[in-house]
């Protein structure tokens, strides 16, 4: 990153290295900007001879979005970003993971916190309004079968067997709290929470309940 003379705030009118750093919320932005454009001119100047080994990232600068929404980087975004959509005022904090796969769509007023980790096998993923995602949540929605010799990309193809996708759904006024994990074909019906910890093996979560455990079950309504 280049770093700027010092130079008097125009908001606290003391000496800063970045006329910024009295603004947190500034200083995240324009620290993704200077990633943004170190990552151009890396993409610029790399050997074509590592291609295949690069995997591609979307820049948050270009990415289309809904009104008043807030990236905080870095942030990775893996795939193709005309089928990842965002609503209004969404906020993505740093470290998250987005893989956009079969395709994403984050619905208005969605917060999701650093080191989340989003549409990990690269199905499909849809995620309602006024959602909590918490600190290291993963949302799986597709991976290697367990019964072939290996479950990893870098195994020799006739090793890694066939790989599935499904679909994950969560609907509006949702919370899924801090390290839960949302496996293939699971859905989370409106106004419910997924309790910390949390493993939900593809299983419907009725409207306004609250599950935990691993698996996930059951604990009780909400307001009950």
């Amino acid at each position: 990153m280049t770093i700027q003379d010092p130079m008097i705030c125009p908001k606290c009118h003391e000496v800063h290295d970045y006329h910024y750093d009295c603004d947190p919320d500034e200083r995240r932005f324009q620290m993704t900007n200077e990633i943004g454009l170190a990552l151009d001119e890396y993409e610029a100047t790399r050997p074509a001879r590592l291609d295949y080994a690069v995997q591609p990232f979307i820049d948050v600068r270009r990415l289309t979005a809904g009104e008043n929404c807030k990236f905080f980087g870095p942030i990775v975004i893996t795939g193709d970003r005309k089928k990842l959509r965002i609503g209004d005022n969404v906020r993505i904090d740093a470290f998250v993971k987005i893989e956009i796969g079969d395709g994403v769509t984050i619905g208005d007023n969605t917060h999701i916190a650093s080191f989340a980790h989003i549409n990990i096998g690269g199905g499909t993923l849809t995620l309602g309004r006024n959602n909590g995602i918490a600190s290291g949540v993963r949302i799986v929605t597709g991976g290697n079968k367990v019964d072939e010799v290996a479950m990893t990309v870098t195994a020799p193809l006739h090793e890694q067997g066939l790989t599935y996708k499904d679909s994950v759904v969560i609907e509006d006024n949702v919370s899924i709290l801090v390290n839960s994990v949302v496996l293939p074909g699971s859905h989370i019906c409106a106004g419910s929470r997924l309790a910390a910890g949390g493993v939900l093996t593809g299983k419907a979560i009725p409207p306004n309940e609250i599950w935990g455990g691993v698996p996930a079950k059951f604990i009780r309504k909400r307001g009950a």
